[in-house]
């Protein structure tokens, strides 16, 4: 487990990069009135580009969330691999 959390990890930030270039890339090309401030970057489509832009948006928000609960879900599986190994331990003794 402890090998496979880094190659997990920087595969998920890679994907997310791609995918947040990609998405960057559409709103150059096919974005109406953008305006960038601090914070944000706001923009208008057109309607029949919005089930592309979408979708782009959809799968970046997939990689970002995988990229927040990974590491949590890694922690709860060695956890319970632990457990596990203590209950064999326990009834091996007893």
């Amino acid at each position: 487990m402890a090998e496979s959390l880094p190659f997990i990890m920087s595969t998920l930030i890679e994907a997310e990069d791609v995918f947040d270039k990609k998405l960057a890339a559409f709103i150059d090309s096919y974005a109406i009135d953008v305006e960038n401030t601090e914070h944000e970057r706001r923009y208008g489509l057109k309607i029949e580009d919005k089930s592309a832009h979408d979708n782009l948006h959809r799968r970046l928000r997939i990689f970002r969330e995988a990229l927040g609960v990974t590491p949590q879900s890694f922690l709860v599986a060695l956890v319970s691999a632990y457990d596990a190994f203590l209950g064999r331990l326990t009834r091996n003794l007893f």
